[in-house]
């Protein structure tokens, strides 16, 4: 049992205090920003990255399933951080129908995924038109065969579906391609593509699976060398200034070239040593976590540059500050691009682990072509599908699933304590620390005074604003719903007894894994990161329940998801989750009482649910992710050429 520090939890909690009860975040971004930073639509993401030493840590846990863990006992002694005032905690739904944003929401999903429909490319005559009016560039040569690929495998090509490709590489259209192949070749850890053929000289099992992912495409590769990124977490970080100049550069020197001085072939990399190559400094890697370089990484205009600032207190940050934060004004996820972008939001630096000390940091300032599965909205590497998506990896593989009608309409997760190195001192702020004990209602009802998780301002910012009748029934309302807990605590040392850990047995219970037949018995299905991104989201989305998705992750996919039609979005602060929980199940009369019984929105539940499967199975299959390679490396290629402002696909003209 940790033993209080009084005099550092008032001193701390004062700073703390002052913070967090504003935070505006209206649905629009009216932050200046670079372009590659403008979100076009709600799934849009932006540049920089991480990385260390290998680690076989999976970022996405099996995370599995069992009855509630109502394990409550608290004596936290160690400061508050922002937590307290800076967390807005869960919130309910509005009573007055014209004031739900959730009807809303859904209805202008709805409208985003038809205008999608409508954009598809049916030729390569309109996939090129499309692709000429969105990047203002020739398409690269190869893009007859790469459309030919996705029509023979009935894919679905909507141009804004690879707005991520162009995210990630339009900053390397400023760096001199000779620069780019060398950097790329001494960062090592590469697949080689030679002659429609690859190889790899690294047995580390991600990159293995990538190179299998790319072989099925490189028929239509250029030569090239793609560095892989071996670490959970992203490592490129690159300040904003110079990315925004690489932008800059980029877009000046963009343009429609004539067809008939069009070159109409990639040249592809030379043997190595080239000739004439230059001479690339070594690169420093900075071992921080990711938000020592973030307040660089964004625009001078957003939230984090304001008058914020990051203290170290231990091994917490504490984030203090006046300035106003959008977030708090919407008690629902309306851009889930704005909502997952640590520039927005300074505060997060305290609720989510792989802020606080990732499991792996390896960071560096300098832009380099350094591929991987994902990365925080400030990252600069370059997104491919995560290997456990393609590779069909048993633990997320679809097993029985379950009719909607026939789920308990109950909410389900398992996972182990990941996060990120949590230890004694900084666990309460870890993302799914958090979440597990935001979901346990004897946890709440028996928390004390001095807790780190429910503090008294998050108590009273979580109950208020629900319904009298949840409120009256809290902890048997949040019992009856959610069973939710740990498999792992995954603890800082070795302890004799698996999976226990001596800072957190007298929190959490320790549940045994249930597969994923179990859990899809469930109508709901939280998806919370863990190292880095979730490895089950695709599973998630391809089962028949519905998940509430919260991650300040991008991948590959973000540009074809569309929130509140396929998914249900999530804060990372989760101060959300008790308001979808009351909206979509709502409280039965044998808890609330016959009076006080709130109908929940099981139809749009479903729907959803149902709409997410759908779409999941036409544009996340395996050979969605190879169309997506494919159409990536062909870009990549081009941009490495000497020649690359003259390079372009212009056989339809």
């Amino acid at each position: 049992m940790l033993r209080p520090n009084l005099p550092v939890i008032l001193a701390v909690s004062c700073v703390v205090l002052v913070f967090y009860f504003f935070l505006p975040f209206g649905s629009q971004d009216t932050t200046p920003r670079p372009p590659q930073y403008q979100p076009i639509s709600d799934s849009q993401t932006a540049p920089k990255t991480q990385w260390i030493s290998p680690s076989n840590q999976e970022s996405s846990d099996t995370d599995d399933i069992v009855e509630p863990a109502h394990k409550a006992t608290q004596d936290h002694s160690t400061e508050e951080t922002s937590y307290e005032s800076a967390h807005e905690a869960p919130t309910s739904p509005f009573t007055d129908e014209e004031e739900q944003p959730i009807p809303r929401l859904i209805r202008e999903a709805d409208l985003r995924y038809s205008s999608i429909l409508a954009s598809q490319s049916r030729t390569v005559e309109e996939a090129a038109k499309a692709y000429r009016a969105r990047r203002g560039r020739h398409p690269p040569p190869g893009f007859d065969l790469w459309f030919n690929y996705a029509q023979e495998n009935d894919a679905i090509v909507a141009e804004e579906f690879w707005d991520q490709v162009y995210h990630d590489l339009e900053p390397f259209w400023a760096i001199p391609p000779a620069h780019i192949r060398a950097q790329a070749r001494a960062l090592g850890m590469a697949v080689m593509v030679k002659d429609g053929h690859t190889d790899i000289h690294t047995d580390w099992f991600w990159h293995v699976i990538w190179k299998r992912m790319i072989d099925e495409v490189a028929f239509m590769l250029p030569d090239m060398v793609i560095p892989m990124n071996s670490m959970d977490e992203p490592r490129m970080m690159v300040p904003w200034a110079n990315i925004t100049e690489y932008i800059t550069i980029a877009h000046e020197n963009k343009a429609i070239t004539e067809a008939s001085s069009t070159r109409r072939k990639i040249q592809g990399w030379g043997e190595e040593p080239e000739v004439d190559a230059p001479e690339i400094p070594a690169v420093e890697w900075h071992v921080v976590p990711p938000y020592s370089f973030a307040r660089e990484a964004c625009s001078p205009s957003s939230p984090i540059r304001g008058d914020y600032k990051l203290h170290n207190s231990g091994s917490v940050p504490l984030v203090s500050g006046s300035s106003k934060n959008w977030m708090s004004s919407h008690r629902f996820v309306e851009n889930s691009t704005l909502w997952s972008d640590t520039c927005q939001d300074p505060a997060i630096a305290a609720y989510h682990g792989a802020l606080i000390s990732p499991l792996s940091g390896s960071t560096s300032q300098i832009l380099q072509p350094l591929f991987g599965g994902s990365k925080f909205a400030v990252n600069n590497d370059i997104l491919l599908p995560a290997p456990m998506y393609w590779n069909g990896e048993e633990r997320f593989e679809m097993e029985d699933d379950t009719p909607w009608a026939s789920k308990q309409d109950t909410v389900i997760w398992r996972g182990t304590a990941t996060g990120g190195r949590h230890n004694a001192m900084n666990w309460p702020h870890f993302h799914r620390h958090r979440f597990v004990a935001l979901a346990n209602g004897t946890k709440f009802a028996e928390a004390t005074e001095h807790d780190r998780i429910y503090t008294p301002a998050h108590r009273q910012a979580a109950i208020d604003p629900l319904p009298v009748a949840i409120q009256s029934n809290l902890e048997k309302w949040l019992n009856k719903r959610n069973n939710i807990a740990f498999t792992d605590l995954f603890c800082d040392i070795p302890m004799p007894v698996w999976g226990t850990c001596w800072y957190l047995d007298e929190e959490y219970m320790v549940a045994p894994g249930l597969a994923l037949s179990t859990q899809y018995s469930n109508k709901y299905l939280p998806d919370i990161d863990g190292n880095s991104f979730s490895g089950r989201y695709r599973s998630f989305l391809l089962s028949q329940s519905l998940p509430f998705k919260a991650t300040l992750y991008r991948e590959w996919h973000d540009s074809r998801l569309i929130a509140w039609k396929h998914f249900v979005p999530m804060n990372n602060r989760f101060s959300d989750y008790y308001s979808l929980l009351a909206y979509f199940v709502g409280c039965e009369a044998d808890v609330c009482g016959e009076e006080g019984a709130i109908k929940g929105h099981d139809r749009e539940a479903e729907n959803i649910a149902t709409a997410g499967k759908e779409w999941a199975e036409k544009v996340l299959r395996k050979v969605d992710m190879q169309i997506y390679v494919a159409r990536l490396l062909l870009e990549y290629g081009r941009v490495t050429d000497d020649h690359r402002e003259m390079v372009g696909y212009v056989d339809d003209i």
